[in-house]
């Protein structure tokens, strides 16, 4: 299982260290670490008011579009620049 956690505001150039802790006294057992990785986070590209919720699995991309289906029977077909 991989745990990604979500830190919102940390500057990464500051990170010099890092601790994981294990939870349970007396806990036992093998943890591995592996490709531990920092990421600047990624930019907002676009943002959408619905009319209505989206339906669920109700989304396609195709084409460089993306096709999005609403539970008021709309389909949104949002484009790129």
């Amino acid at each position: 299982m991989e745990y990604r956690p979500c830190i919102v505001g940390l500057n990464l150039q500051n990170v010099t260290t890092m601790a994981i802790g294990i939870d349970g006294n007396g806990a036992s057992g093998t943890l591995y670490l592996d490709d531990i990785r920092l990421y600047r986070l990624a930019p907002e590209l676009a943002r959408y008011r619905l009319d209505s919720a989206p339906v669920f699995d109700g989304m396609a991309a195709a084409n460089g579009r993306l096709y999005l289906s609403l539970e008021n029977g709309q389909v949104l077909c949002m484009a790129g620049q």
